[in-house]
């Protein structure tokens, strides 16, 4: 049945995560150098992640990276990666938001490992979603 194929079922465990920057005026090039490190670290070591784009505001002032795992255990993989990188991104930005999306269960899984970055926490409504 293509209805059943289709919908996600409330299995599915993929978690996206988009934290938000503030950069400092004149820092965009600078901060878009430490992100080409970091996704290039996560393309090497990271299997579990599905995708990894940094997206910038028209004048470069704000950043957000579009990211999404394949359960909450890739994003555990990804924090411990980036642990060196994030230090970098904040001489040069601070962190306006952070957002995590998915299943209940895989964000439960999360809250400990992001309590000091302060999320937002999103629950995918499994009956409402689907993918092609």
């Amino acid at each position: 049945n293509i209805m059943t194929d289709v919908f996600l079922p409330t299995t599915d465990t993929r978690v996206f995560i988009t934290p938000y920057f503030s950069i400092e005026e004149g820092k965009a090039d600078q901060f878009n150098g430490i992100a080409k490190a970091a996704a290039e670290l996560v393309r090497a070591k990271e299997p579990g992640c599905l995708f990894y784009g940094l997206t910038f505001n028209e004048d470069r002032t704000e950043a957000c990276f579009r990211e999404a795992y394949v359960n909450a255990d890739a994003v555990h993989t990804h924090l411990g990666n980036v642990a060196d990188v994030l230090p970098q991104l904040f001489t040069v930005s601070k962190l306006t938001s952070f957002q995590a999306h998915g299943p209940a269960e895989e964000l439960e899984k999360l809250k400990e490992a992001l309590k000091d970055l302060n999320p937002t926490y999103w629950v995918i409504a499994a009956d409402s979603s689907f993918t092609q």
